[in-house]
């Protein structure tokens, strides 16, 4: 029969049901039937859980083990792990020893499992496989990683005298189009699961993927006090140098992991997301041997991606129109907790440090003059660090004598060579907490690939170097009485007038020259704490922790509301970076039920954060319904926006906990939550107005009559609910 074969010839446990003594009986009678038998069956399908069940992997490389035999001492009947190394062995209450074989791989075994009643238990097994047993060990970290990492930086810093490495090297040099950049990326996520995670962060004009490879010992995750760092290469299309040098980054970083020391503890100490080509259209058209055209640097809309950001000093400027490339980028950088960046390019060999921009009315880029940062000493560190490890940038060797252009230890102000309005760099800091430079890889754009080894014997030991910069300065976490990460605190810095704010745990990174600095953390309903700390020239970034005194009751959230500390403060207004980071890490939190949803408000593409929360967040699912709530429509109603944030967080928190109000909202409706829809009069608002008589921006109804609101759903919700004041 078929229950014997699928016990004897499969993995799988079968039993015969024998539902009603009647085959095929009267329609009328169906309905009885299914009362007698619809408790049995569920309680048949829950069965499928009891017992043990887990996942058998390599334990160097991560790669599932298919076929593996799953034994249990005393029953005479295996099991065998599934292609993705999964098992799953039902079993009764009891204590067992199972014993895992696999051809190639030292046996395991697992004395005295307990079984429990009901749902199972998870038992992963890490199989070491005779080869790697067999070869040396991989070298060990020292007691102190983070300062082994930084000795290790340290010694490459000096190109002339840096120390020798014993890295095993990239030994194929060639440019890679789109289809095989996407090929070699994807082979290096395949070969080593454990480190990497390939995602798009969005998609070209013409669909291309933006890809990013994430390497890390915990890809997928942010590790509280870990910091993350990015680079991105080819924004002009034919500045090729960045993306080939990234990809053979990426290769160095996967094949060196384990055996070597450095790379190892960079990796295990870095959350590193390394972007090949932020421009692939424009690639796909540009020429090789290009030396200095413009042939593939724009998008595939003819727009220069580096003047496509919000500018600092020129709100008006021109490209003011949002690309896709640079839309994506935006989203992406203030999705993640980014410490540090590089944009990389070509055409010149020089670090280029903020700001590009400058201020003054009819600034052009043949008006140049140096326009400095507020952290323009540590700008300038910065990028002396990518410099001083470079084979010749240091030297100050150009690639227009003919024009004058020298640069002192191989770096320049931004404006102080040629100003630009709307460039990435000048974004990224004064808009999110990354500090980015640019380098400038070299005089020729696209060059023949017999040239690059030689680009890469000169930049390898400088993407080292720079990427270990983000471990400098002072970093630690803002957490209030109860121990509990506080999220956006600002830390101010009282000699530099530019804070950075701390990250959902409440983890934050502030980069620092070496001296003496007075730094203070500052939240929504806490007292302020000040601290004086000092930055040594050497070894890795100080740790200061910061305490709050919160100030408040909290008994009510704790028996209401999850015990959301977020959800208690009140003392200022969130700002629209703020709701945008919000939805992003909550969704990429909880993203079984949650997803990110980037609505387009009009021609100029801003963009209305909102989340789409619901049980099942893949699906369709036509039997539910949809629920809309927005907020703050006319631009004046910010408590709007501050109710949704919290009403997100909350159900957020209630279905995890499955409390039954949110758990069946969730379960039985999908709920999407806009909390900013007048995106344009979010800034025009003022604090304590609470008529409205004091705003001077658009209200909804103007903006719908002006085509301004084009991006808002229609066809699919059953509700919408808008939240706003002034009234009760």
């Amino acid at each position: 029969g078929m229950e014997d074969y699928n016990y004897l010839h499969s993995n799988c446990l079968e039993i015969t049901i024998e539902l009603s003594c009647c085959k095929y009986p009267a329609p009328q009678q169906l309905a009885q039937e299914w009362d007698n038998n619809r408790e049995a069956l569920l309680a048949y399908l829950e069965l499928v859980h009891i017992g043990v069940h887990g996942f058998v992997t390599d334990a160097k490389s991560g790669e599932a083990i298919l076929g593996a035999v799953i034994m249990v001492d005393g029953l005479e009947h295996n099991i065998t792990s599934t292609q993705f190394g999964a098992f799953w062995r039902l079993l009764v209450p009891g204590t067992y020893t199972l014993r895992v074989v696999a051809d190639g791989y030292d046996d395991v075994k697992f004395p005295d499992v307990e079984i429990p009643a009901g749902e199972g238990i998870e038992l992963n097994v890490s199989m070491t496989s005779v080869k790697t047993r067999e070869q040396p060990e991989a070298p060990r970290e020292k007691a102190d990683p983070l300062e082994r990492l930084m000795e290790y930086v340290e010694g490459l810093q000096d190109f002339s005298h840096h120390s020798a490495t014993n890295f095993q090297e990239p030994s194929q040099f060639e440019h890679h189009n789109y289809e095989e950049m996407t090929m070699f990326l994807r082979e290096l996520s395949e070969r080593f699961p454990a480190i990497t995670r390939l995602y798009s962060a969005g998609q070209s004009l013409q669909g291309r993927d933006l890809w990013v490879l994430e390497i890390s010992d915990m890809p997928g995750q942010h590790e509280p006090g870990e910091p993350e760092f990015k680079y991105i290469g080819n924004m002009h299309g034919n500045e090729v140098v960045g993306r080939e040098m990234l990809l053979l980054l990426c290769q160095l970083l996967c094949e060196n992991y384990g055996t070597d020391e450095l790379l190892t503890l960079m990796v295990n100490n870095t959350r590193i997301h390394i972007m090949p080509s932020m421009n692939p259209d424009g690639y796909e058209i540009s020429k090789p041997g290009d030396r200095q055209s413009i042939l593939g640097r724009a998008n595939h809309n003819e727009v220069d991606l580096n003047r496509n950001f919000p500018s600092l000093f020129h709100p008006d400027s021109a490209n003011k129109q949002r690309q896709p490339e640079t839309l994506a980028v935006m989203q992406w950088v203030r999705s993640y907790p980014f410490v540090l960046s590089a944009n990389l390019h070509g055409g010149a060999l020089v670090a280029n440090y903020p700001y590009d921009d400058k201020m003054g009315h009819g600034v052009t880029s043949s008006s140049p003059g140096e326009s400095k940062s507020p952290d323009d000493a540590t700008f300038i560190q910065l990028a002396e660090a990518y410099s001083m490890a470079h084979s010749s940038m240091h030297s100050a060797r150009n690639c227009n004598s003919e024009r004058g252009e020298y640069f002192h230890d191989g770096i320049t102000n931004g404006a102080l060579w040629y100003v630009v309005a709307g460039g990435m760099q000048d974004w990224n800091y004064w808009f999110t907490n990354c500090f980015e430079i640019t380098i400038e890889l070299g005089c020729f754009k696209f060059p023949p690939e017999k040239d690059l080894p030689n680009y890469w014997a000169a930049n390898k030991d400088s993407l080292l170097v720079y990427m270990g910069q983000v471990h400098k300065g002072v970093k630690g976490f803002v957490r209030d009485k109860s121990g509990h990460g506080i999220f956006n605190a600002s830390i101010n810095v009282k000699e530099i007038d530019h804070p950075v704010y701390s990250a959902q745990d409440g983890d934050y990174w502030r980069l620092l020259t070496p001296g003496t600095f007075t730094v203070t953390a500052s939240a929504e309903g806490y007292e302020p704490q000040t601290i004086v700390v000092k930055v040594p020239a050497t070894g890795a970034a100080v740790q200061l922790d910061f305490t709050l005194d919160a100030g408040q009751d909290f008994e009510w959230s704790s028996r209401y509301d999850f015990d959301i500390k977020e959800n208690m403060r009140g003392h200022n207004f969130m700002s629209a970076h703020a709701v945008e980071e919000v939805l992003g890490y909550l969704t990429r939190t909880h993203p079984t039920f949650t997803r990110y949803e980037s609505l387009a408000m009009d021609a100029t593409n801003k963009t209305i954060p909102m989340i789409h929360l619901s049980g099942n967040i893949i699906l369709h699912d036509e039997d539910k319904p949809h629920v809309l709530l927005l907020g703050d429509l006319d631009g004046d109603s910010r408590v709007g926006t501050e109710v949704l944030v919290r009403l997100t967080r909350h159900l957020i928190a209630g279905f995890n906990n499955k409390e039954p109000v949110a758990w069946n909202i969730l379960n039985t409706t999908h709920v999407h939550v806009a909390p900013i829809v007048n995106i344009y009069g979010f800034s025009q608002s003022v604090p304590e107005d609470c008529t409205g008589d004091q705003y001077t921006g658009k209200h909804f109804a103007q903006l719908v009559d002006e085509e301004a609101l084009v991006g808002l759903p229609q066809e699919t919700m059953i509700t919408a609910i808008s939240l706003s004041g002034g009234h009760h």
